[in-house]
C-alpha cells in the first residue's frame, strides 16, 4: 500500500510540475536547460533547471529554444520563438513569420503574464540656467519635466517646459511648452502617432501656438543604453502673434491657422561610465507657404553623480526660415543645470 502511495505521490508531482523543454547557449559553450520568462532591454530572464532564474546579458546569448507563448509588442495574438538568426530574432505569430533585432527588444514577456510585466514609468526633471544670443539676449532658469509611461502596447509621453526670463532694461518674458504624446505599437517597431501641444514665448511675440498632430513612428532602439527613433506626421496649427507698432502705439495681432508636416528623431547613447549623450530634431515644413520652415535641435550630455541626480549640459539650437516680425531666423541657447531621473 505503501509502495504504491509513493508511486501516486510521485506521478502526481511529476504531471503537475511545469514542464521545462527549452535550452539556450552561450558563447562560452554552456548549455542551459530551463524555459524563457522574459527577454529585457539587456538581458534575458531564463527559469534553469538546476540554478533557478537567472539574468543572462542577451551578448552571451548564441542560441534560444522555448516552446513557450510570448507576446511581442504591437500583437495581440500569441508568438513563438523559431530561432537567434546573425543579429535577429524570428517569430510564428498566427500565420505570419516576423523578425525583430534581438537587441533592439525592450520586452518580451510570456502571453499568460505580460499585462502584469509590460508596465513602466520613467521620468526626468531638469533645473538649468541660459546664456541666449539672437533673439535671445538674457539669462533665465528653466524647469524641464519629462515623464514616459508605458502600458504593453501604450506609450504616453508628457513634456512641459517653463521659464521666465530677465532682459536688461526690459520687462519679464514668460516661456511654456506643453506636448503630449499617445503612441500605440501595432507592430513590434511601429507605431501610431497622436499628439496635442500648445505654446508660448513672449520673446518672439507668440502669444500661442496650438497643435493637434497625427503620424507614423518607428522604433529602431529602446533600451537602457541606446535609443532611436523616427516620426513623420502631420499637424493642424493655430497660431496668434502680437507686434507693437511705435508709430501708432497700437498693438496688432495676428491670427494664423495651418497645416504642417512634421518630422522628427530622437538619438540616446549611453557612453563610458553612464554618460549619456543625446541629440533631438524637429522639422516642420507648412503646407500653405513653402518657404516657412523651421528646425529645432536639442544636444546635450547628462553626467550622473548618483542617486538618480546628474549634472545636464545642453545646446539648443533653432532655425525659422520666416521669423514673425523683426526677428531673426537664429537662435542658439546653451543650458547648464541638475537633473532628476527616476
Amino acid at each position: 500500500m505503501r509502495v504504491a502511495l509513493v508511486f501516486v505521490s510521485i506521478g502526481f508531482v511529476y504531471v503537475h510540475s511545469p514542464a521545462l523543454a527549452g535550452e539556450i547557449a552561450l558563447k562560452n559553450g554552456d548549455l542551459l536547460k530551463g524555459e524563457l520568462l522574459e527577454i529585457q532591454q539587456q538581458v534575458v530572464i531564463w527559469q534553469s533547471q538546476n540554478f533557478g532564474d537567472l539574468s543572462i546579458p542577451k551578448s552571451n546569448i548564441i542560441r534560444i529554444e522555448t516552446n513557450a507563448a510570448l507576446k511581442l509588442q504591437g500583437l495581440a495574438q500569441p508568438c513563438y520563438w523559431r530561432g537567434l538568426m546573425a543579429a535577429d530574432a524570428f517569430f510564428q505569430c498566427a500565420k505570419k513569420r516576423r523578425s525583430v533585432p534581438f537587441l533592439a527588444i525592450q520586452q518580451i514577456s510570456r502571453y499568460e503574464e505580460h499585462r502584469e510585466i509590460s508596465r513602466s514609468f520613467v521620468g526626468k526633471v531638469t533645473a538649468s540656467g541660459s546664456q541666449a544670443s539672437g533673439n535671445r539676449e538674457e539669462q533665465s532658469w528653466l524647469v524641464d519635466v519629462d515623464s514616459n509611461y508605458r502600458y504593453t502596447d501604450f506609450r504616453h509621453d508628457v513634456r512641459y517646459l517653463y521659464s521666465l526670463k530677465s532682459v536688461a532694461e526690459s520687462p519679464e518674458q514668460a516661456f511654456y511648452q506643453a506636448r503630449y504624446a499617445f503612441n500605440w505599437f501595432f507592430n513590434p517597431q511601429t507605431y501610431w502617432i497622436w499628439s496635442v501641444s500648445q505654446e508660448r514665448d513672449d520673446a518672439k511675440n507668440l502669444e500661442f501656438r496650438r497643435s493637434t498632430g497625427t503620424g507614423i513612428g518607428y522604433q529602431f532602439w529602446e533600451s537602457e543604453r541606446r535609443v532611436l527613433s523616427l516620426e513623420l506626421g502631420a499637424e493642424d496649427v493655430t497660431e496668434e502673434t502680437s507686434l507693437f507698432d511705435l508709430e501708432t502705439g497700437v498693438e496688432q495681432r495676428t491670427l494664423n491657422n495651418f497645416g504642417s508636416v512634421r518630422v522628427s528623431t530622437n538619438f540616446t547613447y549611453q557612453l563610458l561610465e553612464n554618460v549619456t549623450f543625446y541629440n533631438r530634431n524637429v522639422f516642420n515644413q507648412s503646407v500653405d507657404v513653402r518657404r516657412e520652415w523651421k528646425i529645432l535641435t536639442d544636444s546635450g550630455i547628462s553626467l550622473p553623480f548618483g542617486l538618480g541626480i546628474s549634472a545636464d549640459i545642453k545646446l539648443q539650437y533653432e532655425f525659422q526660415n520666416m521669423p514673425p516680425g523683426e526677428n531673426r531666423k537664429e537662435d542658439t541657447t546653451l543650458r547648464l543645470g541638475l537633473g532628476y531621473s527616476w
